[in-house]
């Protein structure tokens, strides 16, 4: 999704199946999706997968910022990437807000 923000496109077309939700009949395939458990939440990715996210960011960060800003996160667990983010935007947010603040005191000084 991050990508695709930045990349801004006039239309998207999605084409999604819903044989995964609760209650699709059994002779269409009966599929029930589970949460995914605390414990998997917080384990944290196999040295190969690190390896290889690694490597996507170095190749794809050279077109998306949104990709560079994630490289920080590829050896955390979902939970701890989240809080990461969490923090991230947070902190994003504070300084808009305070260079926004700025913006106008220079303005009304004139």
């Amino acid at each position: 999704m991050p990508i695709a923000h930045e990349f801004s496109p006039d239309v998207v077309l999605v084409s999604a199946g819903f044989d995964a939700v609760e209650g699709h009949p059994p002779s269409l395939g009966g599929y029930m999706v589970e949460p995914l458990s605390q414990s998997l939440l917080d384990q944290k990715p196999c040295e190969n997968a690190v390896r290889s996210l690694q490597r996507i960011v170095q190749i794809q960060g050279e077109f998306w910022q949104s990709v560079r800003e994630s490289a920080a996160t590829v050896d955390l667990s979902y939970l701890q990437a989240q809080r990461h983010r969490f923090r991230r935007d947070s902190d994003s947010e504070a300084v808009n807000a305070i260079a926004s603040l700025s913006m106008r005191s220079l303005t009304s000084e004139r």
